[in-house]
């Protein structure tokens, strides 16, 4: 079974996103099988064990879905494609201030992320695995991810 989670934690990083989104969680990772996580964290893309990555996580929301194995198939093939890349951390930097700046001044946070870059990934820009119709994910907070993919067309079981 293939699953996305959205998760918090208490690290600084952490807090600081919810904070500034006002929203409930701060990470997005996929797993598989409940035995492999593929996400993008301050260490780059990368696969960790499920046991080790909920020592640091909490699960908020999770999506299972129900693919066949050869849906399944397909979602691995495409993990080699990420797979190794460095974390965003100039989008990241970037969508914190937009997003401070919102919070504080109201200010519109807008579509492009001007200090993202193509060949590094966010947690949020994973999700594309899931759901490829997904776009313009640098400048899209965990949670707003989570909405999009809760109300979409694919078969899902919340827990």
């Amino acid at each position: 079974m293939v699953s996305i989670v959205f998760t918090k934690n208490n690290s600084c990083l952490s807090k600081l996103i919810r904070w500034i989104a006002n929203e409930p969680v701060s990470h997005v990772a996929i797993i598989f099988d409940k035995k492999v996580v593929f996400h993008s964290n301050l260490y780059g893309v990368n696969v960790q064990w499920f046991g080790s990555f909920l020592k640091t996580h909490e699960i908020v929301y999770q999506l299972d879905y129900a693919y066949s194995l050869e849906q399944e198939e397909e979602v691995y093939q495409k993990i080699p494609e990420y797979d190794g890349h460095r974390y965003d951390l100039g989008a990241l930097f970037y969508l914190a201030w937009r997003g401070i700046l919102y919070k504080l001044f109201k200010k519109p946070i807008p579509k492009d992320n001007l200090f993202g870059n193509k060949d590094q990934f966010l947690c949020v820009e994973l999700a594309k695995i899931i759901d490829p119709k997904l776009e313009n994910l640098e400048m899209t907070s965990p949670y707003q991810v989570y909405l999009e993919l809760k109300d979409n067309n694919f078969i899902w079981l919340s827990l």
